[in-house]
């Protein structure tokens, strides 16, 4: 039995083109959608690093450190899992400090209550470092 393969046509590659396009065009808008739903927060890489820096530089001045604050209070509705790895790392979790930036803390706390620090995608360092700005925020600053 011989089996005839046929030599595709211009216009079946076309239609074979253009319905492989359609589904990867489907799959961008299923991504962004289930994105939007589940409400799925990424932060650019650029306002990490500019984070970072800020974090970095809050020693040097009151105005360098009111900056940091401004800036992390303004962009934490973005803040993602690695976002907040970074945070929890750049600030002092010294109690006497944390109550001289109560109106800062209590910005953070609302969003920070939310995080699982038990979530796979965080260190032991970071997951113990959230926990413990959870804690002292409810026990410490009495913000819960």
């Amino acid at each position: 039995m011989a089996i005839w393969h046929r030599k595709p046509t211009t216009e079946a590659r076309h239609e074979a083109l253009t319905s492989f396009g359609f589904c990867a065009i489907l799959r961008v808008i299923a991504s962004v959608f289930i994105i939007n739903i589940l409400n799925i927060k990424t932060m650019e890489w650029e306002n990490k690093t500019k984070m970072v820096q800020l974090g970095n530089q809050r020693y040097n001045s009151d105005e360098a450190k009111k900056e940091f604050q401004e800036f992390v209070l303004k962009n934490i509705d973005s803040f993602d899992g690695q976002a907040w790895d970074m945070f929890c790392n750049l600030v002092d979790l010294i109690v006497e400090e944390m109550k001289k930036d109560l109106d800062f803390w209590k910005g953070v706390y609302i969003k920070i209550k939310d995080v699982d620090c038990n979530d796979e995608k965080f260190g032991f360092r970071s997951g113990m470092r959230i926990a413990m700005i959870q804690t002292i925020c409810e026990d410490e600053l009495s913000l819960s």
